[in-house]
């Protein structure tokens, strides 16, 4: 056997994910044959800890036609699971990441410190053991920030190339990510089904949506959704304003719909008092005799399947990553170490796939951005997104600063291809 690759998905789920990973192993099985085997990791880099300790049980292996062995009994057809929803292999987010090392930690007698670096330690020798040539990851800017942690630490670690994946769209160097455009579609249709309630009741509904730090995801789909009111982390809002605009909207057409991120923050003294925004929002709604619901539909964003465009973009950055991936392997053990070792591709604005040295893209999370186009698109219609200054600009909050990418982190994929020779 020639080469060892495999494919992991890291953070939270979404829809795309079975495409890339189908789509990276198709792309080794018809370029290799017989001369590479493929291995899909389950439940992300516990994997490779699971692996330290001897336990083979995490991997699954990747045929012409789809999954074989180790009890992976979800699909057995390549095509099926493509466009199947969210990851057939599992992922490890952070939240059940704590949950386990604070077990961990309980069984042992040890410090959550203590389980956490003998975590990290147990990834980083089975990464070794595993002995990999290739890895493709697909993560969000955490995800990204943890393998070049990992790479740094590893003796000789696998070439990774990782897929930019998020539904929060927040990674930085890329504006369209795996995961974003099905969740934008979802949380859209859900807003539809709620109109049409709150109008039979003249009421208004918030709809809690997913965007911990960013607002994209809620911006998008409040404003395909016709939302009257779209809150987001990035812009300061006040509650006297909002029940302003709800009941003139409610007055005017019978209903109003609102989006809110689950990051979004405020300056209202009393909003501490409640669990997030979305509840405070309903309370001092309900308060002012306006009939207010919340729906929260996050984690069925989560699950959705993958949309046409979805599938096209998954496969699309799986085709570069792959391309990448390819250039590396051809290359002599000399010319491989001057290749950096860890890379994202992403799509940029005008439509073209970039890849990024990872150990040069300024680490941070890509914001909304004052010219967004759908932010405009919102202000032109007069959407509420925030209050304004005597300028009659939005007033941005100050932990949100605009990203800017680092030039000299972009490599063109002619001058990857090339580099080392």
């Amino acid at each position: 056997m020639r080469y060892r690759l495999a494919c992991l998905n890291s953070g939270g789920d979404c829809a795309g994910l079975n495409t890339v990973n189908m789509e990276t192993a198709k792309r080794t099985d018809v370029t290799y044959g017989d001369q590479a085997i493929f291995m899909g990791l389950r439940e992300g880099q516990r994997a490779f800890a699971e692996y330290a300790k001897g336990n083979h049980d995490f991997i699954v292996y990747y045929g012409g036609n789809g999954i074989i062995g180790n009890g992976m009994h979800v699909f057995n057809n390549r095509d099926f699971i493509r466009r199947a929803s969210s990851t057939n292999l599992g992922t490890q987010s952070s939240s059940s990441m704590k949950i386990y090392l604070k077990e961990l930690a309980q069984e042992q007698n040890i410090t959550y410190n203590e389980a956490l670096k003998n975590y990290d330690a147990l990834v980083i020798d089975g990464m070794g053991k595993m002995n990999l040539d290739g890895l493709f990851v697909t993560g969000g800017n955490g995800s990204m920030k943890n393998f070049q942690n990992l790479t740094r630490a590893c003796a000789r670690p696998p070439m990774i190339v990782g897929i930019s994946k998020t539904i929060d769209n927040d990674n930085p160097g890329t504006d369209e990510s795996v995961g974003f455009l099905s969740a934008v579609e979802e949380f859209v249709q859900d807003i539809f089904k709620c109109q049409n309630h709150a109008y039979s009741h003249k009421r208004c509904i918030v709809h809690k949506g997913f965007g911990r730090d960013t607002g994209h995801l809620s911006l998008y789909a409040g404003m395909a959704g016709g939302a009257d009111i779209i809150i987001v982390p990035e812009y300061q809002w006040d509650i006297k304003e909002i029940i302003a605009k709800v009941k003139a909207k409610v007055a005017f057409k019978g209903y109003a719909t609102m989006v809110v991120a689950e990051g979004a923050t405020s300056k209202n003294a009393d909003i501490e008092k409640f669990e997030s925004a979305t509840e405070y929002i309903v309370h001092r709604m309900n308060e002012q005799g306006i009939e207010t619901r919340s729906q929260d539909t996050r984690y069925a964003l989560r699950g959705c399947k993958p949309t046409a465009s979805e599938i096209l973009l998954a496969s699309e950055l799986s085709e570069e990553s792959f391309k990448v991936m390819k250039a590396y392997l051809a290359a002599s053990r000399k010319e491989q170490d001057a290749f950096p070792k860890l890379v994202m591709v992403g799509k940029t604005r005008n439509g073209r796939v970039t890849v990024y040295d990872l150990n040069k893209l300024q680490s941070g999370t890509k914001f909304v951005e004052d010219d967004d186009k759908m932010l405009n698109c919102a202000l032109t219609k007069e959407v509420y997104v925030g209050t304004r200054d005597n300028n009659g600009n939005l007033i941005r909050n100050p932990a949100c600063p605009q990203y800017k990418v680092n030039p000299a982190a972009i490599i063109s994929p002619s001058e990857f291809f090339s580099r080392g020779r």
